[in-house]
């Protein structure tokens, strides 16, 4: 579990080869806007070698048109100076993933009026890395030597097990990564497991077990309704008519879930109900629900649930922190921190 959360965040860093690699399919999905596939014939006939080439001739392509600044920063946060260098790396590896990923190719005119879109996600990906950086020194929470070795010794091991790569330099080589830009990721994983643990706990909630039925004419949900009235069985009438397809097979089934999952006139009808009751017919842009809430508790939440909770509470607390800062940005971007 630790070992997933580690590589949802460093997701936050713009490093999704790391993800990729991993093989890891519950993540969010990569903001990244990009344009059709310009992938040839030509590149597929290519020996791994002349591949790597291209492909790197190819993002030094796009690098040659990102925004530079005049000095050695790309931006300071709180009188700390983000190197420009770093920034061109974390640059050169998020093209190189979604250039792998999408076939791109940067001498394309189209693509190339993506760049400013990248630009902006990279630079706000580090300086809200910055500004938790000095949050965990302030706090003594930067990890040491053993533990970025500890961490890096996990990665490797986790990535390596699937067998794609014979080693770890071939990973390393394939994927364009350096050394510094890994020990840089390993570094930053650590130091957000560590305010994830201290800033985003989630404790139990009080949840609502449900089950519904759903369907798209007004007129069949109010006939349902009825016929839950005169006594049917819910389970039966949403396997049979519910065009939810995710719980019509378990009768209408939802599980438990707390505030803050549903569509909001869902969840106001639902919560509004006790053990046993059943709503009128809620009208959502999916459609007319019949609602059946078979329980009512204060709970732990299921992991997945856990899992979206802590990352909203992390969210919230980094953009807090994030506005306090001091923040200037040393060229022209779209990002704004307050």
């Amino acid at each position: 579990m630790r070992l997933q959360l580690r590589f949802l965040l460093v997701a936050l860093l713009a490093v999704a080869i790391l993800l990729m690699a991993c093989r890891k399919t519950d993540q969010p999905t990569d903001p990244t806007p990009v344009p059709e596939s310009t992938s040839t014939e030509e590149a597929a006939t290519l020996n791994p070698d002349e591949e790597i080439q291209t492909r790197t001739q190819n993002v030094e392509l796009a690098l040659e048109n990102i925004q530079r600044p005049d000095g050695d920063a790309i931006a300071t946060v709180n009188g700390q100076d983000i190197p420009v260098d770093h920034y061109i790396d974390l640059m050169r590896l998020r093209l190189y993933t979604i250039s792998d990923q999408y076939q791109i190719d940067w001498a394309d005119e189209n693509s190339i009026a993506m760049l400013g879109q990248i630009e902006s996600q990279v630079i706000e990906q580090m300086v809200s890395m910055e500004v938790l950086r000095q949050r965990a020194a302030s706090e003594d929470m930067l990890p040491g030597e053993d533990e970025i070795r500890q961490t890096s010794d996990e990665i490797q091991a986790e990535i390596l097990m699937y067998g794609d790569y014979e080693s770890w330099d071939e990973f390393m080589e394939l994927n364009q990564i350096t050394d510094d830009v890994y020990r840089s990721i390993v570094e930053e994983s650590i130091i957000l497991e560590k305010l994830v643990d201290k800033y985003a706990q989630v404790g139990e909630m009080e949840q609502i077990n449900a089950s519904h039925i759903l369907v798209e004419d007004e007129e069949l949900a109010q006939d349902l309704l009825e016929q839950i009235g005169d006594g049917a069985d819910f389970a039966e009438l949403a396997r049979e008519h519910s065009q939810d397809t995710g719980s019509a097979e378990k009768g209408g089934e939802l599980g438990w879930f707390p505030r803050g999952v549903m569509v909001p006139e869902f969840e106001e009808a639902a919560f509004a109900l006790q053990p046993g009751e059943v709503s009128d017919v809620v009208s959502t842009d999916f459609g007319f629900h019949i609602i059946k809430i078979t329980g009512r508790e204060v709970r732990a939440l299921e992991p997945y649930l856990e899992q979206e909770f802590q990352n909203r509470m992390f969210n919230a607390w980094v953009a807090e922190i994030v506005q306090e800062a001091d923040i200037e940005v040393h060229v022209q971007t779209d990002v704004q921190f307050r």
